[in-house]
């Protein structure tokens, strides 16, 4: 696996992966393609350098003819990909410019990993990577929203994310870093 900078002509797979990541948790996201487009383009105009993608190459090992980046993700050297080799796994957006009640954080907008990816430790290094650049850039708290009912909250808080407080069905969740 593999994890960069998502590229502009990428952001169709990423409202692809959005869609397909979300359609079993209800009120959580934008159902709409029309409105998923709109926030997917939103979040990349917010952070360019936070929006991240994590790839695997198509098919038996997804390591295989990738080297280490020394991130504990897989790097095929120059950053060159054949689309057509290679499959968008997760992404996320995350946000260093973020002001909150306290002041600048970094924030977690959102995170996707694809459905038959999950449990693989995708999302934990799209975590990392985000947490990794926010604590370059000299911020020390990270927030995010989750649904009350959504499974990844679990997720959350064994990253050490605590929940905060919540507003109506959403938690906000901090961690300091």
């Amino acid at each position: 696996m593999r994890i960069r900078r998502v590229r502009v002509q990428e952001l169709r797979r990423v409202v692809d992966l959005y869609l397909n990541g979300y359609k079993d948790l209800g009120n959580y996201f934008y159902a709409r393609r029309r409105d998923a487009v709109r926030y997917i383009k939103w979040l990349y105009r917010r952070d360019k350098d936070g929006f991240l993608v994590a790839i695997e190459r198509r098919g038996g090992n997804a390591d295989a003819g990738m080297e280490s980046d020394g991130g504990g993700s897989r790097s095929d050297g120059d950053g060159a990909e054949d689309d057509h080799r290679v499959e968008m796994v997760g992404f996320i957006a995350s946000d260093a410019f973020w002001l909150s009640e306290s002041g600048r954080v970094g924030a977690i907008h959102e995170i996707v990993v694809s459905p038959e990816r999950r449990n693989l430790g995708i999302g934990t290094s799209l975590m990392n990577a985000a947490i990794r650049r926010f604590k370059e850039l000299g911020l020390k708290q990270v927030e995010l929203w989750v649904g009350v009912t959504n499974p990844a909250r679990r997720f959350y808080e064994n990253l050490g994310f605590k929940a905060e407080f919540q507003s109506g069905i959403w938690v906000k969740m901090t961690k300091v870093i």
